[in-house]
């Protein structure tokens, strides 16, 4: 289901504030990993 609604969201416009928070969340997690090891 997941798979089947991915093209439908990424082509409407509120796609692009929802990758820009994927990517900050990414990123902290990222920072996250980085302080562990």
């Amino acid at each position: 289901m997941i798979k089947h609604a991915q093209p439908v969201i990424l082509s409407y416009p509120i796609a692009e504030p929802v990758i820009e928070f994927i990517r900050h969340i990414n990123g902290y997690l990222h920072q996250l990993c980085a302080v562990r090891t």
